[in-house]
Formats: structure tokens, C-alpha cells, sequence
């Protein structure tokens, strides 16, 4: 085995002559927090939709926190919709079928990457990208919860978003 020393791309950009300006939103961007919480009724079927934050396509999310108390049964999937909130763009590639049926309420789920195939390049996604588009729309999405099994017990839960915009 041999020693080595293998620069990140960040490293090699900024050591080019000229230096290459990395992406703000992977390296300098300023990380923003936002929190949403939403109420799930005794009764909230499958299809049951929470539109929990307006997103921009040229933001990359860096964390999604999911905390909840016990909504017996329920799950749901995260992902992005059209601002009418009824359209996917596509529906689960936050979380697939992800439950709420128990509490989490000590250490969060994060559900930035638990739908996607984690590659070197998955961290660095911009949402048109966790889309699956093949360029940037320049467009608001919401970042929307929808239900996959039907909730038999009411009770809430919050998902804090850390997000890049620069």
C-alpha cells in the first residue's frame, strides 16, 4: 500500500493558477434554517398532503430533521412538488414511505439522502438536481410530506430544514 495525498476538487480549484471560483453553495454559502411544523388528524388518509416549505430549484439542502410524536400507522413521502402543491416533480426523493407511526423525539431522522442513492456527488445537489432534472428550471418548489398509510391517531411532527442559498 502506498501513501498518497489526494486533493478534494475544492482544494484542486482553488490551488489552479488561475484559481477556479468553487460553487457558493458548496463552499462559502451561508447555511439558513427553517422549521415547519404540521398537525395530522385521527383520520388523515393515504394522499393526505402537507406542503411544508417553499424551495428554489438553485438551493442545495443540506439537512431535513424530521422529529415527530407517535401518529399511529402513519407514514409518509417527502419530496417536491409543484407550488400548486398537487403536482410531483418528484414525490419521494426526500423519503420513501417514511413512518411517523412512532415517536422520534431525541435524535431526528435526516431525510435529506434517505431516498437517494448516496454517490460522491449526491451531497453537493442542488433540488433541481435531488429532482432528477438535467438542468436548473429556476423555479419555487414546496418540499411536501404526503401520506402513504393512513394516520389512526393524531399528533404532529416537524421537520427543520438547513438549506444553501448563496
Amino acid at each position: 500500500m502506498a501513501v498518497v495525498t489526494t486533493k478534494s476538487t475544492l482544494i484542486t480549484n482553488m490551488e489552479t493558477s488561475p484559481p477556479i471560483q468553487n460553487p457558493t453553495y458548496n463552499d462559502g454559502g451561508r447555511v439558513r434554517c427553517a422549521t415547519a411544523n404540521i398537525a395530522v388528524a385521527n383520520g388523515d388518509s393515504i394522499g393526505s398532503i402537507y406542503p411544508l416549505f417553499r424551495v428554489y430549484s438553485h438551493w442545495r439542502i443540506v439537512r431535513l430533521l424530521l422529529r415527530t410524536n407517535a401518529i399511529t400507522s402513519a407514514a409518509a413521502n417527502v419530496g417536491l412538488y409543484k407550488v400548486d402543491a398537487t403536482t410531483a416533480v418528484s414525490a419521494a426523493c426526500y423519503a420513501s414511505a417514511q413512518s411517523i407511526a412512532t415517536a422520534i423525539t431525541t435524535l431526528p431522522v435526516d431525510l435529506a439522502f434517505s431516498a437517494k442513492a448516496l454517490t460522491t456527488t449526491v451531497p453537493y445537489q442542488q433540488v433541481w438536481a435531488d429532482a432528477g432534472l438535467t438542468a436548473d428550471p429556476k423555479l419555487p418548489y414546496y418540499l411536501t410530506a404526503v401520506l402513504t398509510a393512513a394516520a389512526t391517531a393524531g399528533g404532529s411532527f416537524s421537520v427543520e430544514m438547513f438549506y444553501t442559498v448563496d
